[in-house]
């Protein structure tokens, strides 16, 4: 299908929509460059293995190795995940606005049918680092790390969901970042030194997801309308998928649209 779904009838549903001939290339080359990437990796660990050499820096040297050929495998992983959903993820290069580098949301159409994760990169749509980044929420979108809602803070959005994307671009700088990911030296320490631009997610240092239980969803969302509809709830063993669920159910029941979308319900098929 060539991802090309305008041209060619992709009846599975499974593309990245482009906005621009320059964001495809990149996106291209970025999947090549991770792969030159782990075969360089996966070389030097075998040659390292082969070589008899013993001491605590070629065990560390190994383990460094193993963990970044373990990284770019799982963004593979990923990237056929995401091109494998129902969900269209649509890359441009149109201004992600406020001096962001890049910008990713979900967005909902006027139907079902154009409901989309939108991928903005601006004039950074040619910087590998930067579309990993970004990729890596797009990603996290799907999973329910995030709902990627634009506009207002995203009440899953949590200082993991950063941290995760920051290292998932250094795997494409140089040596010099790629030896910080592979040592773990990009963590909520390194980035609460930088902390600019993400005022609302600081202090929150427990990961947030779909199965994250709504106990913990409440503490760092005390205001959150999900509260008033559960009532007691908040001490029940619910995750925030349930919570989610009950007042999405709720809102249906009124007529009204879902909320929260998430899961199936990010579909444009």
């Amino acid at each position: 299908m060539q991802n090309n779904p305008t041209s060619k009838f992709d009846w599975l549903g499974n593309y990245f929509s482009w906005a621009n001939p320059t964001v495809e290339d990149t996106y291209h080359k970025m999947r090549e460059e991770n792969n030159k990437r782990m075969g360089r990796y996966l070389s030097e660990l075998i040659s390292t293995m082969k070589s008899g050499e013993e001491g605590k820096g070629i065990d560390k040297r190994i383990n460094q190795l193993a963990f970044l050929i373990n990284e770019h495998a799982d963004l593979n992983s990923q990237w056929d995940e995401m091109e494998g959903s129902n969900v269209e993820f649509h890359i441009s290069s149109e201004d992600p606005g406020k001096g962001l580098l890049g910008l990713t949301t979900f967005d909902l159409g006027k139907s079902p049918k154009e409901n989309r994760v939108n991928i903005k990169l601006g004039k950074h749509d040619k910087d590998l680092m930067n579309m990993a980044h970004e990729f890596r929420h797009g990603y996290g979108i799907m999973a329910g790390e995030i709902l990627g809602i634009g506009g207002r803070a995203d009440p899953l959005y949590d200082l993991t969901d950063e941290l995760v994307a920051y290292n998932t671009g250094f795997l494409f700088g140089d040596g010099y970042a790629v030896d910080h990911v592979a040592n773990g030296f990009f963590d909520k320490k390194w980035f609460m030194q930088n902390p600019e631009g993400y005022s609302s997610i600081i202090g929150k240092d427990e990961s947030l997801t779909l199965n994250t239980s709504a106990a913990v969803y409440f503490k760092y969302n005390p205001n959150e309308r999900l509260s008033v509809i559960l009532g007691n709830a908040k001490n029940a063993n619910l995750t925030v998928k349930d919570a989610m669920d009950i007042i999405n159910n709720h809102n249906q029941g009124l007529n009204r649209k879902p909320v929260y979308y998430y899961g199936s319900l990010l579909n444009n098929r």
